[in-house]
């Protein structure tokens, strides 16, 4: 599995089984935003997982 491949599961993966309990919102936005950086996931995918993981927007994603 290339490192690219694993970033995006990896992501998807801590998106799907986030939990607001746990307080690491932004640590996994900031995985969101490593992804990104390393053309794990596009654009549009950014937009998808920060609102899914928490209505966040890209500009907060990229702030993280």
């Amino acid at each position: 599995m290339t490192l690219q491949a694993n970033a995006r599961f990896t992501v998807y993966r801590l998106v799907n089984e986030y939990n607001p309990q746990d307080n690491n919102m932004w640590e996994i936005a900031k995985a969101i935003r490593n992804a990104f950086i390393i053309k794990a996931i596009s654009e549009a995918e950014v937009e998808m997982l920060g609102y899914n993981l928490s209505r966040l927007t890209i500009e907060e994603i990229m702030n993280a």
